[in-house]
């Protein structure tokens, strides 16, 4: 594809030089049921918390329970990695991912308007 831009526009807009950049963002937002209890909500963060320290590409990571409404509990995973390819990246965030998925079935952590019952004890 070939593409012009005119030069008025590329100095009256911002650009962002992305070979240039320092780092990678991810960010993952997960909805727990309301119904999950705090100490398996504090467990999954510790749990996110150590899994994302022990990946060799992430230079820094916040897990933090950051909304709570009558429906949902949101817990925000924000995690940067150093600037690899973007092959490297989906590669990181999909096992990341998948791990935060296993971690939420291993808790029995239901989301909401899931079909799934967890018995809290």
């Amino acid at each position: 594809t070939y593409v012009t831009v005119p030069n008025k526009q590329m100095v009256d807009s911002i650009v962002d030089n992305q070979t240039l950049r320092t780092f990678r963002k991810a960010e993952l937002r997960l909805q727990f049921d309301s119904s999950t209890n705090s100490e398996t909500v504090q467990s999954f963060i510790s749990d996110c918390r150590k899994l994302l320290q022990g990946t060799v590409s992430i230079s820094d990571a916040t897990v933090y329970l950051t909304d709570i409404s009558g429906t949902f509990l949101q817990v925000n995973i924000d995690y940067l990695t150093t600037p690899i390819p973007i092959v490297d990246f989906n590669e990181i965030r999909q096992k990341t991912n998948l791990a935060v998925m296993q971690l939420m079935e291993e808790k029995k952590i239901a989301v909401p308007g899931s079909s799934i019952t967890v018995k809290q004890i």
